[in-house]
């Protein structure tokens, strides 16, 4: 179990406490990030997956979600689709709540690979369905459930996006966070996309 070194431990206090030390845990070392991850998906045991798709949209609805869309990629993805290019989104985040998210931009929900939490009679369950998409898992996610398609391009901008990257014939790098920007030498057909939607 994780502990935050001399203070109290990650698992004590208010859930939004707990949430607060545990973003603080990775850049310590004391919790791996995918970990982190895979927590966001489990940690809403109990619930349904209809009650956190319904959570999540009023949430993102208050943060004013379509501000933080990057427009310079509706083009793409037009574009993408008018050619019968296959478009799926690769997120580390729970899957309900990347499916809400990702419909605004028109991905159907076989379309979306996400942190899918187990569930048992329509509740979440404390466990997962599969691995977590994060890291190399992105690559062999997207090549177990798209056996049969071709990568063209993969669009990232961290540095657990690299793998997935990789695996692409084209890699574009949005707006790419320095850890990313530094490996991007590694990728045999990468170009850069600056976006101007700052990074939340």
């Amino acid at each position: 179990r994780a502990s935050a070194g001399r203070s109290r431990p990650i698992s004590s206090g208010p859930s939004t406490a707990i949430a607060l030390r545990l973003f603080e845990a990775v850049p310590r070392k004391q919790l791996d990030e995918c970990t982190l991850f895979a927590s966001m998906a489990w940690c809403y045991a109990g619930r349904s997956a209809q009650e956190l798709t319904a959570y999540a949209a009023n949430v993102l609805g208050r943060e004013t979600f379509a501000a933080r869309l990057r427009p310079e990629l509706a083009p793409l993805l037009t574009w993408a689709r008018a050619h019968g290019v296959l478009c799926v989104l690769v997120s580390a985040s729970p899957t309900p709540i990347v499916t809400w998210a990702a419909s605004h931009r028109g991905f159907a929900s076989e379309h979306v690979i996400g942190t899918t939490p187990a569930t048992k009679n329509g509740i979440i369950t404390d466990q997962l369905l599969d691995q977590v998409p994060f890291g190399a898992n992105k690559c062999t996610l997207l090549k177990t459930q798209f056996p049969h398609h071709r990568i063209l391009g993969c669009f990232g901008d961290s540095d657990f996006d690299f793998e997935m990257l990789q695996c692409a014939e084209m890699a574009v790098a949005v707006s790419p966070k320095p850890l990313l920007q530094q490996r991007l030498l590694r990728l045999r057909q990468a170009v850069v996309l600056n976006t101007q939607t700052p990074d939340r």
